[in-house]
């Protein structure tokens, strides 16, 4: 199924379904911080807001909070949704959402609703450069159904390996639409940092841009010679852009930023 083999090599790691873990605590935007108290020359106490050493990638560099665009913050991304046509679709983010049970934040492009183009991403931040994914959920304007798409228990991957010490990960994945449910299917993920590049989209060429690939394999995906992981997902993450560019994505192709991250005027 074109879809499963998409997401999963875009996430390439097993996610969160019944268990929230500490995703209630860590489902807004903001930075990790930490209060000093300093004494001016009148005495009065005035608290100093600083940014902890931990919210900094070891390699690249970049600040975790400074990826994340602030709720009210919308993007456009050109897409292809499960065999469609390039098209461009409103993205934004919404954090600490009620879904299943369970409190997360979602990356929505399109409108998730019957009948129309969409896909909602649902993730967590536990801390830092950890990154915990619940699934995907999808629809398409020749569907009547929704597409779900999530791993059985949970595996954090930790962006801040990268680029010495890719991790891989075991875990099995369940999809839901209209005609039932499959699994839990086995999968083996892989994750490696590519490096820094400079990258072409439709919204211009983005330099800096820090390229990051998926390699998935198992049961329910090809593979390479000698039973390897044969399928592949490429993600450029950027801190004034996050997405710029994923192929293919979780709306089940390609995706390039078009308009960047900003909020209304």
């Amino acid at each position: 199924m074109r879809w499963s083999r998409a997401l999963a090599a875009v996430v390439a790691l097993p996610l969160l379904t019944v268990a929230c873990g500490d995703d209630a605590a860590t489902s807004t935007a903001a930075a990790t911080t930490t209060t000093a108290v300093i004494t001016t020359t009148t005495t009065t106490p005035m608290p100093v807001v600083t940014t902890l050493p931990g919210d900094l990638h070891p390699s690249w560099g970049v600040n975790w909070s400074a990826l994340w665009p602030p709720e009210g913050a919308t993007a456009t991304y050109r897409v292809q949704i499960m065999g469609s046509d390039w098209i461009d679709l409103p993205a934004h983010f919404e954090y600490g959402v009620d879904w299943r049970g369970c409190t997360w934040d979602r990356l929505v492009i399109g409108t998730v609703e019957s009948g129309q183009y969409g896909a909602a991403l649902y993730f967590s931040r536990p801390e830092p450069w950890v990154l915990r994914l619940w699934g995907v959920e999808q629809t398409s304007t020749d569907r009547d159904d929704t597409v779900l798409e999530y791993f059985e228990y949970p595996q954090d991957l930790d962006f801040s390996l990268l680029p010495d010490d890719p991790p891989t990960l075991e875990g099995s994945m369940l999809v839901e639409h209209g005609f039932g449910t499959s699994g839990p299917i086995p999968a083996v993920y892989r994750m490696e940092g590519v490096g820094e590049e400079a990258v072409a989209v439709p919204a211009g060429t983005i330099e800096g841009a820090y390229h990051i690939r998926f390699g998935l394999g198992g049961d329910f995906y090809p593979l390479g010679p000698g039973g390897e992981i044969g399928f592949f997902s490429d993600l450029w993450l950027h801190p004034e852009h996050l997405i710029v560019k994923w192929e293919p994505g979780p709306a089940g192709g390609p995706i390039e930023l078009v308009t960047p991250w900003a909020l209304p005027d």
